[in-house]
């Protein structure tokens, strides 16, 4: 049962940690995303600026004022040829006028487009812009993609998950043991107040109870000094078994008759093994009532089977009567 709860335990909690990855994942990623977008447009119209500027003053510009591993920033000709880029070598590099972005920047002035690198497995975001002399200038950078955002988050996640449950467990324990010990250090014999004044009430009904239980348990022992008196003074033998045949009560004189000493808790048949008493048992215990003539030590007797009915046969009751006190 503990394995069970301990089994479903985990994997709810483990359902927890899995939402709640995803829910932050989702929230991290889209505004990590939209950030690096953002910051990437931003260098670009920046750039585009400084190179309009610098063609129409005839003033030169530096890449090397801008970090090469933030972007990568590519100047591309009207017809698709790369002019410049600040991490490979131009001469290197295919023709991009296929390009999405390149095309969008020639018609509209500005275009964007995102591929993902099977390489690298990482996306790259492109942001293409028409300056003023016809060429475009492009910038683009690698942006995480959701899985490996998940997979950061479900690591931490699931660390400060575990931490948290050791700690709470741990904190759960000792707080579990300071409010049981005084419930498992109640004395029902004393008169001293319990732990919790909310345990009052419980502790005087019980109190009730116990007064209840011992007077009926003081009846019940009377009534059964009395059974076992009047049965045993009978010149009759009797004998109450159980629905298996087990001795329940033996009166003085059916233990006479049967032989033997502390016959109650025995079955009674294997106490007698006489065939026609064992079959008069047998059917006592299926329901009949019999009678039959039995023959102990000399001595004939009338057994008269009787069976107890309470919806179903739960015992019955055997009667030894002498056969010649009975002529």
């Amino acid at each position: 049962m503990k394995k069970r709860i301990f089994i479903s335990f985990f994997v709810l909690v483990l359902l927890c940690v899995l939402m709640l990855t995803a829910s932050v994942s989702i929230i991290v990623y889209n505004a990590t995303r939209v950030r690096e977008i953002t910051s990437i447009k931003d260098r670009a119209n920046l750039v585009a600026e400084i190179l309009n500027n610098a063609v129409e003053q005839n003033l030169s510009f530096n890449y090397s004022n801008f970090n090469a591993d933030a972007a990568r920033i590519t100047i591309i000709s009207y017809d698709g040829t790369v002019l410049l880029d600040n991490k490979a070598n131009p001469a290197t590099l295919e023709n991009h006028a296929d390009r999405e972005e390149f095309k969008e920047a020639l018609e509209n002035g500005w275009g964007e487009s995102m591929r993902f690198s099977a390489t690298n497995n990482t996306d790259t975001y492109y942001y293409a812009i028409r300056l003023s002399s016809g060429n475009v200038l492009r910038i683009s950078k690698t942006v995480d993609r959701i899985t490996g955002v998940f997979t950061d988050v479900l690591l931490s996640l699931t660390g400060i998950t575990i931490t948290v449950l050791i700690i709470a467990g741990i904190l759960a324990g000792r707080l579990t043991k300071s409010i049981i010990n005084p419930l498992n250090n109640i004395d029902f014999d004393t008169d001293n107040p319990p732990a919790y004044d909310e345990l009052s009430p419980f502790m005087r009904k019980i109190d009730r109870q116990k007064s209840e239980i011992a007077n009926q348990v003081t009846m019940l022992k009377n009534r059964a000094e009395t059974i076992d008196a009047i049965t045993g003074s009978m010149k009759e033998g009797l004998v109450l078994m159980d629905k298996d045949g087990i001795m329940l009560s033996v009166n003085k004189s059916a233990t006479g008759i049967l032989g033997g000493d502390n016959l109650v808790g025995m079955n009674i048949l294997h106490v007698n093994r006489d065939a026609g008493f064992q079959k008069g048992v047998e059917e006592c215990l299926s329901g009949k009532n019999i009678e039959i003539a039995f023959n102990k030590d000399g001595k004939s007797y009338n057994v008269f089977f009787s069976p107890v009915h309470d919806y179903e046969i739960t015992g019955g009751v055997i009667l030894f009567c002498d056969s010649k006190e009975k002529s």
